[in-house]
């Protein structure tokens, strides 16, 4: 099984990694406590290990057996969307954050954008989308 992410309801999408010798992983994405991240916790309670296992038996056709757990911090812009721009005073800065989690998953593409920037060369796509300047990172004026 490949790494791989999955809407099973509207909003609602589970992720998980292969099994390379130790079972696999399988986890809600975008879901969860928020945190102050001095204060993350491993705890993970029998509500959420159920819920991995109702997922893992509906949607991936198996009877998981609990091994272990571990609790994964996210960070994310209000809209889920990476930052990739440059920094509004400074053009020889280019800011990006793809975010943790899910942001590895698109790194050969993130790194092809940000050495187009660095060199000066046409990204050859819409990067509006990861601006600074958006709707849902803008800071009120």
């Amino acid at each position: 099984m490949p790494i791989y992410i999955w809407e099973y309801t509207a909003g609602k999408m589970f992720y998980g990694f292969p099994d390379l010798g130790t079972g696999i992983k399988i986890a809600p994405h975008h879901r969860g406590r928020s945190i102050d991240p001095d204060q993350l916790t491993q705890d993970v309670s029998q509500k959420e290990i159920q819920e991995m296992k109702d997922i893992a038996t509906e949607y991936l056709g198996m009877s998981p057996i609990f091994k272990s757990s571990a609790v994964c911090m996210y960070t994310n812009t209000p809209d889920e969307n990476f930052i990739i721009d440059y920094h509004p005073e400074f053009g020889n800065i280019i800011i990006a954050s793809p975010c943790s989690g899910h942001g590895f998953k698109f790194s050969s593409l993130t790194g092809r954008i940000l050495s187009d920037m660095a060199l000066g060369n046409d990204t050859g796509f819409d990067l509006s989308p990861f601006s600074l300047t958006r709707p849902a990172i803008a800071s009120p004026r």
